[in-house]
């Protein structure tokens, strides 16, 4: 008897692209996020790190904090935008279907 293969269906295949693109911009958006707590935690333990700015620093170091938490995750970030979006993928599905 010969054994058949079947590749189980990609992960998404029954939502609509449109449902798939705002998938991946939320998990996006939630690594960016996430990336951008980081930095700021991470910059105010090390205030050496600030350019002595003053009150101009000041006001803008959070905007450049989301610019290069944004940028970061657009380029593939930690990973965690991946991981996201797979599961959200998986709970539209399971609505989808009644599970």
């Amino acid at each position: 008897m010969e054994k058949i293969q079947t590749k189980p269906p990609e992960l998404g295949a029954s939502l609509t692209p449109v449902q798939r693109a705002k998938s991946r911009a939320a998990a996006t958006d939630f690594e960016a996020f996430y990336v951008t707590q980081f930095l700021s935690l991470m910059k105010s333990q090390n205030e050496d790190a600030n350019f002595n700015g003053g009150v101009g620093e000041q006001m803008f170091r959070q905007e450049l904090n989301n610019e290069i938490g944004k940028a970061i995750a657009k380029n593939g970030g930690f990973g965690l935008g991946d991981q996201v979006y797979r599961q959200l993928l998986l709970q539209q599905e399971h609505a989808q279907h009644g599970r």
